[in-house]
């Protein structure tokens, strides 16, 4: 890559947002990938343009309608799962089909310019301002706080939820909890990573480090590691390509997946 890019404000800017998902990724992963919420979280991230189109007819931030809408919306899909476990995945594929419809719908309803509202579907690392980095930023640190503060309790719950209940913790609150920082997540990741492409960058990066960590504190830094790795190599391959970052990102996770599955294989047959 040309050295002279990083002279460039919006590359900059790329590689700071790079570092924050990767954080961000890291936790949120762990918590994702061990609590098997990979379809709710799909669900959510995908339900979220709802809050795009919500906020675009309200004439409120992006940000913040995207955090109204799927604040009750998380608290919904933890009662759903809670309460109608055999249902549960029916019910938020309708959530996930209703809450993007719904975007679309109020916004074909608001006059005015509105092709840049597709970069909240697919992201772009490369148009990252500095509005995003704060969102980012903001969001990342809520969710890295929350998993300190819970650690043990939310480390419980994901290994054996009945036993957590047995010794007393509040087993529905982390639930809750759990999927409120799912939405928090998505505000972070939307802008980068797409509300489309995100749950990827959410799951992967968890998949490849858990073979070779064998704690939660491991797990989160090697998910925050290789979730940098994923982003950095598709922001390069998007500059150099001329393709889009959030897409190659993805592709470059895609990739870096098989290729620890096929060592994996290899390495249990020597």
């Amino acid at each position: 890559m040309d050295t002279s890019v990083w002279q460039f404000q919006f590359m900059q800017n790329a590689v700071l947002a790079s570092i924050l998902v990767s954080i961000t990724c890291g936790f949120l992963g762990t918590l994702v990938t061990t609590n098997r919420l990979v379809f709710a979280s799909g669900g959510l991230a995908h339900a979220a343009y709802g809050g795009v189109g919500l906020a675009w007819f309200s004439g409120w931030p992006i940000y913040i309608g995207v955090l109204l809408f799927l604040v009750p919306l998380a608290i919904v899909v933890a009662l759903i799962q809670g309460v109608l476990r055999e249902r549960a995945e029916t019910l938020i594929g309708v959530m996930w089909a209703g809450g993007m419809a719904l975007g679309v719908i109020l916004i074909d309803l608001t006059p005015g310019y509105k092709s840049n509202l597709m970069s909240y579907l697919f992201g772009s690392l490369l148009t990252v301002s500095y509005a995003d980095l704060f969102a980012i930023g903001i969001s990342g640190s809520v969710i890295a706080f929350t998993v300190i503060l819970f650690y043990p309790s939310l480390m419980s719950v994901a290994q054996d939820s009945e036993y957590a209940r047995s010794r007393g913790l509040p087993v529905s609150f982390l639930q809750v909890l759990v999927l409120l920082m799912v939405a928090v997540g998505v505000v972070a990741l939307m802008r980068t990573s797409g509300l489309i492409l995100m749950i990827a960058l959410l799951t992967i990066p968890a998949a490849i480090s858990r073979a070779y960590v064998q704690s939660w504190r491991g797990l989160i830094l090697g998910s925050s590691m290789t979730a940098l790795v994923i982003n950095l190599g598709g922001l390069a391959i998007s500059w150099i390509v001329n393709i889009s970052s959030s897409a190659a990102s993805i592709l470059v996770a895609a990739l870096l997946y098989f290729l620890n599955l096929a060592f994996l294989g290899l390495t249990k047959r020597i």
